[in-house]
């Protein structure tokens, strides 16, 4: 009889997927902050003037737009900031990012 490894043992022998693990640690974050400021998804939805399962939807997000973190966290009365580290230097890239209004374009004329 072959000696066989069930695939249980295989996955948890495989080295993590770091991006998926990222991506998980946000998502977590984003939870535990609004309950650490006290806030649940529905009255966190009614602050953004959105629905409960909205807020959900955001918390378990694989693609988290900058601009609805940044309404996400601004609904809890916090800033956003962006920050690059690099080793032992650290540099400021948004200082508050508000949400921008999209530039509306002129329709082309046909002349």
């Amino acid at each position: 009889m072959p000696n066989t490894t069930n695939w249980r043992e295989i996955r948890r022998r495989r080295p993590p997927n770091e991006a998926a693990v990222a991506q998980e640690k946000l998502q977590l974050r984003l939870a535990m902050l609004r309950e650490q400021r006290g806030a649940s998804q529905v009255e966190l939805a009614q602050s953004l003037g959105t629905s409960q399962s909205n807020v959900s939807q955001l918390e378990r997000s694989n693609d988290q737009m900058l601009s609805s973190v940044a309404k996400y966290v601004h609904a809890l009365g916090g800033e956003l900031k962006v920050s690059a580290v690099f080793g032992d230097a650290t540099y400021t890239l948004l200082d508050d990012v508000r949400e921008v209004q999209p530039v509306k374009r002129r329709p082309r004329s046909n002349a």
